[in-house]
């Protein structure tokens, strides 16, 4: 045999082996990948849950400090006080909204950063005939909808007007810019 058909034997050797060794490691580079991700979707749901429990504190110690009929309050003073109550109730939840939407998107990063790791051998993998395995996605969102639409709720106390809440994770700058527009 050649030197030249020995050397590229030889130079095909040393670059077959690695890459078969490589293509072997990718379905479990998957599933290590879609574990991550589902991680991360529970992680979320923690933070939900943990917040929900947080609000629902803050919104009965504001309750609490409902006036008494033996407050001896003039009407004027009473409406006043469950007004502001009600518009501190709505405040929070606004707030726990926005704190959210930001934990929610960093999910979504998090998700993204996982799988931008993954090269077209994993995307080969998880598209191949046999068994397809698409990316795992966030469930957790979809799963606290009816949570949220809670938190979303107006605050309504006493014969009050309800306050209602506004939704940071409804609000996008184009919706701003026109709400400015018509409300300098």
């Amino acid at each position: 045999m050649s030197d030249l058909l020995i050397a590229v034997i030889g130079g095909s050797v040393g670059v077959l082996l690695p890459a078969a060794a490589r293509a072997t490691s990718i379905p479990t580079e998957v599933r290590v990948h879609d574990a991550a991700i589902a991680d991360r979707d529970q992680q979320l749901g923690t933070w939900i849950a943990d917040r929900h429990d947080d609000l629902g504190r803050e919104c009965k110690a504001h309750r609490e400090r409902l006036p008494l009929p033996t407050d001896n309050l003039t009407g004027e003073q009473h409406d006043g006080m469950v007004t502001n109550i009600n518009e501190t109730i709505a405040s929070a939840r606004e707030l726990a909204l926005h704190q959210y939407r930001d934990e929610e998107r960093r999910a979504v990063l998090d998700r993204a950063r996982i799988l931008a790791a993954e090269g077209w051998a994993h995307r080969m993998w998880r598209r191949r005939p046999w068994g397809r395995e698409p990316a795992r996605p966030l469930l957790t969102p979809e799963e606290a909808e009816s949570l949220l639409n809670l938190w979303r709720r107006a605050s309504i106390l006493g014969a009050g007007r309800p306050t209602p809440v506004s939704d940071p994770t409804k609000r996008t700058l184009q919706s701003v810019l026109r709400q400015r527009l018509i409300e300098p």
